[in-house]
């Protein structure tokens, strides 16, 4: 056998196993990609609060709130993400008023609750999981970030954190059980936050920039954050030793609650079922809001407040 025919039966072999490489490297690829989705699926969702625990150097469990804390957590596709964190049995305000609750009530409101939302990240490999915080019930938290450990078993999802509020070296341990399949609808910016008094006035009910934001899900939950801009800082950096014009002040400045929804689309009524709020009397409080939808821009009306006071909120759609 000559050179030649040698060299060409070298090349024939040499391109079948390149070949063979090129679609083992595309099968490869295409493995690859189909795990990265389904790890996101596997996030991705809404979720209701199963434990919330701070686990103390020893290895004591405290449950931060209570026996029977509630919650829900949505993660987006697109990296947002709502929590809200609330202790059940929260003393009612007296005055039925968040401006003229006691010291000891604004405490128990604030104590009571930890709820935040921002952007989120999934790290190594899925392990680690960051938040970074936009906007949260305890002000100190705001534009700081914070890593976690994170585990995902079947429905349930577990997140250490390295430090709790208290900072005093303890952890904290949340584990959440997803309750729907994931969905990118329905995830609005706050425009307006404003309220109509008696008198016919307009005021800015959350300063001149509020920020806010209101995710509904196809499932029908839903989960809402309007807050004040700026924030009044704890000067402790803790928020068990918050002053009593702090816990004033995180009471005033926050609305959040989450729950189910319905929409009648006849009368443009959006009505919430409010399973928790930040203001401990609208737990357990269902609230008919007529709106209107222009485009992307929802507008909708709160109940009169027993002084007459209407509020108005509006919002732009930025996920469908």
């Amino acid at each position: 056998m000559n050179l030649a025919i040698i060299f060409k039966l070298c090349c024939v072999i040499l391109k079948c196993i390149m070949r063979n490489m090129t679609r083992l490297s595309m099968f490869l690829l295409s493995l690859a990609f189909a795990a990265t989705r389904l790890s996101a699926q596997s996030y991705v969702g809404t979720w209701a609060l199963v434990l919330v625990d701070k686990v103390s150097p020893d290895g004591t469990h405290t449950h931060l709130y209570g026996d029977d804390p509630q919650g829900l957590m949505t993660l987006d596709a697109e990296g947002r993400y709502t929590i809200q964190i609330l202790r059940t049995g929260r003393p009612k305000f007296a005055s039925g008023s968040k401006a003229t609750g006691t010291p000891e009530e604004n405490q128990q409101a604030v104590r009571g609750n930890s709820s935040e939302f921002g952007r989120y990240s999934v790290d190594d490999g899925g392990h680690t999981i960051t938040f970074q915080f936009d906007h949260a019930f305890f002000p100190n938290w705001e534009g700081t970030s914070q890593r976690c450990e994170l585990t995902v078993v079947g429905d349930r999802l577990t997140f250490i954190q390295p430090t709790t509020s208290a900072n005093d070296g303890s952890k904290g341990e949340v584990t959440w059980r997803r309750l729907d399949p994931p969905s990118l609808a329905g995830v609005w910016t706050l425009t307006v936050a404003d309220e109509i008094r008696p008198d016919g006035t307009r005021v800015h009910a959350y300063g001149e920039h509020p920020e806010g934001q209101l995710i509904l899900d196809p499932s029908g939950h839903y989960s809402v954050f309007v807050f004040r801009t700026p924030r009044t800082k704890f000067a402790s950096g803790v928020k068990s030793r918050g002053t009593a014009d702090e816990y004033e002040a995180a009471t005033r400045e926050v609305s959040a609650h989450f729950g189910r929804y319905t929409v009648d689309a006849t009368s443009h009524t959006l009505t919430f079922d409010i399973d928790h709020a930040s203001f401990p009397n609208l737990d357990g409080v269902e609230e008919k809001r007529p709106y209107e939808l222009v485009g992307d821009d929802l507008t909708y009306r709160i109940p009169p407040r027993a002084d007459g006071t209407i509020s108005i909120s509006s919002w732009h759609r930025s996920v469908r």
